[in-house]
């Protein structure tokens, strides 16, 4: 990733200072924190510059519950939505060129209606800009620069990253302006690529002898 985060608050301070989210809201914690909340904080972490996201979940990081935890089993959390969707968010990572992702922090990308807190839509481009990916919280209406996107024409996909499918969204030109809204009143991932490059459905990766060694580095699932 491509952003500087210094920890004196200061971006131009070399050298850059890798970012990774290590650890936020647990599922099933502070009241009940769900999958959503989790999906949320990864997506938008490494999509606005770090280079991976840590995951809790409350049973199991302690290894059967917490005083005030009804759970009798930390077992039986292992298949919990949440844990289930991270790799959903493994694989898409790892079905683009991720390293070269670039934070939207100035809305070069993503123009209106990107939000803020809860509602904000994280959103990154490769620095060649052969794909932007971009997290919608829920269903809105975002308006996209599709000059950000290289090629004549861009191609168009919605990935749920609730069972790691992709729809294709058709194929849409590099020119003026262009508003996108989710499929569903989910969460969703719009990710657009320049169409000459023919890339695969976000998610879907290549044989395991065709990925290179690097490719297993964006997403550290630290599963406490």
């Amino acid at each position: 990733m491509q952003a500087n985060y210094d920890p004196d608050t200061n971006l131009t301070t070399p050298p850059p200072m890798p970012l990774f989210l290590f650890e936020a809201h647990y599922e099933n914690d502070w009241g009940g924190k769900d999958a959503l909340i989790t999906r949320r904080q990864g997506y938008v972490a490494v999509l606005t510059g770090a280079s991976g996201y840590g995951y809790g979940n409350n049973p199991m990081w302690h290894m059967n519950g917490h005083p005030s935890w009804t759970t009798p089993d930390w077992h039986l959390h292992l298949d919990d939505e949440g844990r289930a969707d991270m790799t959903h968010f493994q694989a898409l990572f790892l079905s683009r060129d991720w390293t070269a992702l670039i934070p939207d922090l100035n809305n070069l990308l993503v123009t209106s209606n990107k939000g803020s807190g809860e509602d904000y839509s994280a959103a990154a481009r490769t620095d060649d800009g052969n794909t932007a990916i971009i997290y919608f919280p829920r269903n809105k209406t975002i308006t996209v620069a599709m000059n950000q996107i290289s090629g004549e024409t861009a191609n168009v996909w919605w990935f749920n990253p609730r069972d790691g499918s992709a729809q294709a969204g058709g194929t849409l030109p590099t020119t003026g302006s262009h508003q996108f809204s989710p499929p569903t009143n989910h969460d969703w991932l719009l990710v657009l690529d320049n169409a000459e490059l023919n890339l695969p459905a976000p998610g879907q990766l290549p044989p395991p002898s065709d990925l290179e060694p690097q490719s297993f580095l964006p997403v550290v699932l630290n599963v406490q």
